[in-house]
């Protein structure tokens, strides 16, 4: 026997309950969902500082009614049942607004243009709203082809405007206006839609490493954020610079070198860490073609590499601390489950900048929320980035520290340097970045030798041969190595910076089993944990099984 319409809508309603609320909720708001089985959804809307709410459908319909005649006032009724006075009336030449009238009380309602029954004007505002946002060609398209009809359905204004919001754009006003009411939502620092990740970072097909993905995804992506608004897109490409590769596809764009000072100017007062850096490394590559970039790049990169007296290392903590929160979020979340590693990682480095520069602009600074996110949720990013290491062995969660951190970003620069140091060294930015008397790092950047391990997107790119002179050293003190903490350690720090060859995972092999796993006078604790990492990144690096093996039965040893 057929169900009713109620007991089916009884049965619905039973299953939706059976589901947690994020899945319910989910379903729920779907228009395509309800569609299939016929029911709608009316929700109650509030007014933001008013204890009063309306029927969304009443409101929308009293809009409707307000906008074909014209702006005339229309009466509605709140869930209170108190009538109040609607008008929709232009606000400016791209927004029209709601005015909500009561006696002496008047509230305005913004984001009401697609109301309007004038389809030119409605396009018109419209195609400004995608500017602003930086919106994909194939939503503009769909959405255009929808604001082309007369009217749009109550589904149909909800989607277009959580489509709209569902942008980096709105997502940075958002922030920063929770962060200077002091109350920001874990939703809206680590937004839970893969489409808003798609706008923020590219859509990822079918690349399998961060320089594929530079050569062909991100071309597009970049395309869509530079089309419009230059300015703007070269800023919300900058929260990208995770990578040089990154860097070098936007070096391939031709600027006009006025925009570029004025991005410099802009994010040496209000830019996050990582676009920063990355600006610098822009500027350093086209300074030949934009000779007056000198001066801003100067400023920036006194600013990134001043000792800690005279710069604010918390922003290298806060940024740190960023990056754990978002990645361990996501991996919860699973919405990147069947997406490569460094995609995710992109994405949680860049939503983390575009918090931190939030942060920056909002003028907060909160000095609990650091322990707060290292305390609650650095297990789930260790433990997340460990399972990482099957796929992706040359990126440890060790590296994630706020020294690592800027050791890395300024190492680039120091990097993207010396393919400039002939005309670096004429200019003040030589002094900064190279020592005296060598192409070596400047004492100024304060970089160790840990600034050449793999990045975070890095992890499944295959590291450079080690070089000859390094080589003979290296095989001098392997050869003659012996199972202990001194031993091991040459062979650790080679394999996280250079290619290992056969021959040298083979002959650990056989010092393992020459000592037949027995560790040469050592009974420290301490040593004999780092003895079994060791061998268990150069195991993990060099996907050497063998190896791998060996070190199972050390490991029950000891």
């Amino acid at each position: 026997m057929k169900p009713t319409k109620e007991e089916r809508l009884y049965m619905i309603g039973t299953c939706l309950n059976l589901y947690p609320p994020s899945i319910k909720n989910e379903l729920i708001s779907n228009a395509s969902f309800r569609n299939i089985y016929g029911f709608n959804l009316d929700s109650n809307l509030s007014i933001q500082n008013l204890n009063t709410s309306f029927k969304r459908s009443n409101l929308y319909a009293s809009a409707r009614e307000s906008a074909s005649s014209g702006g005339m006032a229309v009466k509605i009724n709140d869930t209170n049942q108190y009538v109040w006075t609607l008008t929709l009336d232009s606000y400016s030449e791209f927004s029209y607004i709601v005015s909500l009238t009561k006696g002496s009380e008047t509230f305005l309602l913004d984001d009401f243009w697609p109301f309007i029954t004038d389809i030119d004007e409605r396009l018109s505002i419209f195609e400004h709203e995608c500017t602003k946002r930086q919106l994909p060609s194939e939503d503009i398209n769909y959405w255009s082809q929808k604001l082309e009809t007369i009217l749009l359905s109550d589904d149909d204004i909800n989607d277009l405007h959580d489509d709209l919001n569902n942008t980096p754009f709105s997502n940075t006003e958002q922030l920063i206006r929770e962060l200077e009411i002091g109350a920001s939502a874990l939703k809206t620092m680590v937004p839970q839609n893969i489409k808003y990740y798609a706008r923020l970072i590219g859509i990822h097909k079918d690349s399998t490493n961060i320089l594929e993905y530079a050569k062909s995804e991100l071309k597009i992506h970049f395309k869509t954020l530079l089309q419009n608004d230059t300015y703007v897109g070269i800023e919300s490409a900058l929260l990208m610079s995770s990578h040089s590769a990154i860097i070098q596809l936007l070096s391939e764009v031709e600027f006009d070198e006025t925009i570029l000072i004025k991005v410099f100017e802009n994010l040496l007062t209000q830019g996050d860490l990582i676009s920063q850096a990355g600006l610098i490394e822009l500027g350093i590559s086209l300074l030949t073609n934009y000779p007056n970039l000198e001066a801003s790049i100067e400023k920036l990169l006194l600013k990134i590499v001043d000792k800690p007296a005279n710069h604010n290392e918390q922003q290298w903590d806060l940024l740190n601390a960023l990056i754990i929160l978002v990645d361990s979020e996501l991996s919860l979340l699973q919405i990147f489950q069947n997406k490569p590693t460094f995609y995710r990682r992109l994405a949680a480095f860049t939503q983390a900048a575009l918090i931190q520069r939030a942060t920056i602009r909002a003028n907060v600074h909160d000095n609990k929320f650091i322990p707060n996110v290292i305390e609650q949720r650095s297990m789930t990013f260790y433990c997340q980035n460990l399972i990482d290491l099957r796929l992706e062995p040359r990126w440890l969660p060790d590296y994630q520290t706020p020294k690592q951190l800027k050791m890395e970003l300024v190492g680039r620069i120091y990097l993207s340097a010396l393919q400039s140091e002939k005309q670096l060294n004429q200019t003040r930015l030589g002094d900064i970045l190279f020592d005296s008397n060598s192409l070596s790092p400047s004492p100024q950047l304060s970089l160790g030798i840990n600034f050449m391990l793999s990045g975070p997107l890095e992890g499944n790119i295959s590291p450079s041969k080690l070089p000859l002179d390094i080589s003979k050293e290296f095989e001098k003190e392997l050869y003659t190595a012996q199972l202990n903490i001194r031993g091991i350690t040459p062979l650790l720090n080679i394999a996280q910076i250079w290619r290992l060859e056969i021959d040298h995972t083979k002959h650990l092999i056989n010092i393992l089993k020459e000592a037949k796993h027995k560790l040469y006078q050592t009974k420290n604790q301490d040593e004999i944990i780092s003895i079994l990492q060791g061998i268990a990144i150069v195991s993990a690096i060099s996907r050497n099984t063998e190896l791998a093996a060996e070190l199972v039965i050390l490991s029950r040893r000891y």
